[in-house]
């Protein structure tokens, strides 16, 4: 069961984590305060999906669209590119860790261990490139929508 105060520090944790990858990234020193707090929000949202009985890249699925959209959202609110927000925010996110494992298993020969870590990293890899993807699609599909009205009602009444 999560409590809150379990919620507070993961948000604390989290957001000093993208805090510093955005600084590693060099991003702009104004905006790493908006891609820490995605990023904080995500990882949130991820702990509440991942404590639920869900398969394994569910939580990562969430939580990628959940940043996909708030850094959509900066970049429009803000007029910075979303990548700026998106990247150092998603790298807590990265399956490093199943990947170490995975090659730890093929060195000491547990090719069925090695396999089913590998598995599970691709997936959650996948995930996370879905919720990207379909998140930024989908706010791209509604602003170029907003536009081409835009330009109809321009273009009808000259």
């Amino acid at each position: 069961m999560l409590d809150f105060k379990f919620l507070v520090f993961h948000f604390i944790y989290a957001y000093a984590t993208v805090y510093g990858f955005a600084i590693l990234f060099n991003s702009p020193r104004k905006l790493n305060r908006y891609s820490a707090f995605a990023g904080a929000v995500a990882w949130v949202f991820y702990q509440i999906v991942a404590n639920a009985d869900t398969a394994i890249f569910v939580p990562y699925f969430v939580a990628s669209l959940l940043l996909s959209f708030i850094s959509e959202f900066y970049a429009r609110k803000l007029k910075h590119p979303s990548i700026i927000f998106t990247i150092p925010a998603i790298i807590p996110f990265v399956p490093g860790y199943g990947i170490y494992y995975m090659i730890i298993e093929l060195l000491n020969k547990d090719y069925d261990k090695a396999v089913q870590i590998g598995t599970e990293s691709i997936f959650i890899a996948i995930a996370i490139a879905s919720g990207l993807i379909i998140a930024t699609s989908i706010t791209r599909m509604l602003f170029k929508e907003n536009s081409l009205t835009l330009i109809r009602k321009v273009k009808n009444s000259n």
